[in-house]
């Protein structure tokens, strides 16, 4: 057993029960900086490895989509929503993966309801709760597969 396992640290204690659920794995500490980064260091990070990538006809680089759709819908920032659709585009044109085209229908419905809401907010309205991808497809009646 790993020493560095054996014992308990500081951000162990503090999100205890979900520790507890996990015992002593060795990738404990390496899934507890992901769990601790905040959300926009997180989109930043993926964005800018993917636009790193030259999305071209590698069939390793479909597997883009489902970090690019959950980026797109963590995302409020304007130029990572670009990158997030003309990377989408790429992979539909270089892979024909036909639920890229739903992925990014989805995308805009959903950055269209968190804008408005946005907008009520900023002119003194109150928010309605926070749209999820997966209300819009229950809504629309869709399904979509990400992987």
């Amino acid at each position: 057993m790993d020493a560095n396992f054996d014992t308990p640290n500081a951000t162990q204690n503090t999100l205890d029960p979900f520790f507890q659920t996990l015992g002593n794995s060795p990738y404990l500490t390496e899934w507890t900086s992901l769990i601790l980064t905040p959300k926009s260091t997180a989109i930043h990070r993926c964005l800018a490895r993917i636009e790193s990538f030259p999305l071209d006809d590698h069939c390793e680089y479909s597997a883009l989509t489902f970090p690019l759709f959950i980026s797109g819908c963590e995302s409020d920032v304007f130029a990572h929503r670009d990158l997030i659709l003309r990377s989408l585009g790429k992979l539909q044109t270089n892979f024909g993966i036909g639920n890229v085209e739903r992925a990014k229908e989805v995308l805009r419905i959903l950055w269209a309801r968190q804008d408005a809401n946005a907008q009520d907010l900023a002119a003194g309205g109150t928010a309605s709760r926070k749209t999820h991808w997966l209300d819009i497809l229950e809504e629309l009646k869709w399904e979509l597969i990400l992987a």
